[in-house]
């Protein structure tokens, strides 16, 4: 590589319209971790020198700086605020409600002496929205109601949504109000059964950033009650199928109106989030989905696979072009890395022979196929590694986050990691503890981490 000087013009200036800025979008579903995720990382680069963060090719960051405004803006990722629940409270970081953001820039030792400061964006968003991927892929409502009910068809756990069919499928005249809180009936069975596929995905989580709450058999009627499926109660919409769209078009072209106004304001504005990156890293809790259920992970894979969809229809050359002249931008997403996060919620012994790797692309293949022309890889990370390995093998030691109070570190039994998805299983099958986080009181140290490094290599293009 040769060096880059005043004397070199012609190089400088090709340097110079290859500005090293990037942004990097994090997302995945509900619960993956993407806040401890993204926190880890930047405390990771923050502290260079103090952190055991080592990227190839002896790689080494001076100079790390926020780049975010003064003061900072709403949407800015809390970073010290999230950093201080983890040292004074020892709390894992609140979850992410809305889409944050992060920039910084920082020197990296394998750039021309001359060449900027690399600049990188890093953007949160909330998994939740990821299940309104299908809303996006799809312009018409009609297209977006048959996909629902195809999936409500294909799978025996989303009874609810069968049912619900069924009942409008009865040629009655359907009434508005009552028909758009039938629906809202069936949300809240999903919300109840921990399942992702919550769309519209405000029902879950409303545009003020207030999660649904956990309800409990019998409560299903209260909760949809209080929540709307759509931005507001007047624009409320719901999925309809062939008959009822051909016996009650008035009711038909309302539902198409608010499908159209929820698309372009609220769905749409939250994938151009992820459409303008350069790199997207998509976490998944695999050992959540082995202590959930087989239905669960049938969810949270089509989830995912919606979402991987809805970014292949925006990356394509004309798309692009598209961006580039309405938004002065280029940007092309280059990068996908796929990242089993958590893996300290495992054995060691199921580190080292790479089950959490193959499970995560056994799970995710297929949506990495939908974008041909976009580099994707698979890591096993953990941001904030804590637990130890314990006694006896597939133990572990840390400070379990259920039934502790007292935040007591003890040795617990875990299951072990299998080879490849089960044909079927149940919640209790595998059992995996939550804990709480281990962090020391010094901000100087950041929090030991498992294949962060390794991400950020990827992702953060030189």
């Amino acid at each position: 590589m040769l060096p880059c000087t005043p004397d070199d013009p012609a190089t400088f200036a090709r340097l110079a319209l290859l500005t090293p800025k990037q942004t990097i979008a994090i997302t995945g579903t509900g619960a993956s971790g993407k806040t401890m995720f993204l926190t880890s990382l930047l405390w990771q680069l923050r502290e260079w020198e103090n952190a055991d963060f080592r990227l190839d090719r002896n790689v080494s960051i001076r100079g790390f700086k926020p780049r975010n405004g003064r003061p900072a803006p709403s949407d800015v990722f809390p970073f010290d605020k999230y950093q201080d629940a983890l040292v004074s409270d020892r709390e894992w970081p609140a979850k992410t409600k809305d889409v944050q953001r992060y920039s910084c820039e920082f020197r990296r030792s394998d750039h021309w002496r001359w060449r900027p400061n690399q600049q990188l964006d890093f953007v949160d968003v909330p998994g939740e929205r990821a299940a309104d991927a299908a809303v996006v892929e799809f312009d018409d409502f009609a297209e977006w109601s048959d996909h629902l009910f195809d999936y409500f068809a294909s799978d025996s756990d989303y009874e609810a949504g069968q049912r619900f069919r069924s009942t409008l499928e009865t040629g009655q005249q359907l009434d508005r109000d009552a028909f758009l809180h039938s629906y809202r009936l069936v949300l809240a069975e999903f919300v109840r059964d921990n399942k992702p596929l919550v769309t519209p995905s405000t029902f879950f989580l409303d545009r003020e950033g207030k999660l649904a709450p956990c309800i409990v058999a019998g409560q299903e009627d209260w909760l949809a009650r209080q929540r709307v499926s759509g931005l507001d109660p007047e624009t409320q919409f719901a999925p309809l199928p062939p008959a009822v769209r051909q016996r009650q078009p008035d009711l038909l072209d309302e539902m198409r109106t608010s499908y159209r106004r929820y698309r372009d304001d609220l769905a749409r504005p939250f994938f151009d989030h992820l459409w303008s990156s350069d790199a997207l890293i998509v976490l998944v809790d695999i050992p959540l989905l082995l202590r959930g259920s087989v239905a669960r992970f049938n969810d949270t894979r089509q989830t995912v696979q919606d979402l991987i969809g809805a970014m292949s229809r925006e990356s394509t050359i004309g798309r692009r072009l598209a961006r580039a002249v309405t938004q002065l931008s280029f940007s092309a997403l280059q990068r996908v890395a796929f990242v089993a996060n958590k893996a300290d919620l495992v054995s060691r012994d199921d580190w080292q022979n790479d089950r959490l790797r193959s499970l995560l692309r056994q799970m995710n293949g297929r949506a990495s196929e939908l974008l041909p022309d976009v580099e994707s890889k698979w890591f096993v990370c953990s941001a904030c590694i804590s637990t130890r390995a314990g006694s006896k093998p597939h133990t572990l030691a840390g400070a379990p986050w259920h039934d502790n109070p007292e935040r007591r570190e003890y040795e617990y039994p875990v299951s072990a990691v299998p080879e490849t998805w089960p044909h079927d299983w149940k919640p209790g099958d595998f059992s995996f503890r939550d804990v709480h986080p281990e962090v020391g009181p010094n901000t100087l140290y950041p929090p030991k981490h498992h294949g962060l490094a390794a991400v950020f290599d990827f992702v953060a293009m030189t």
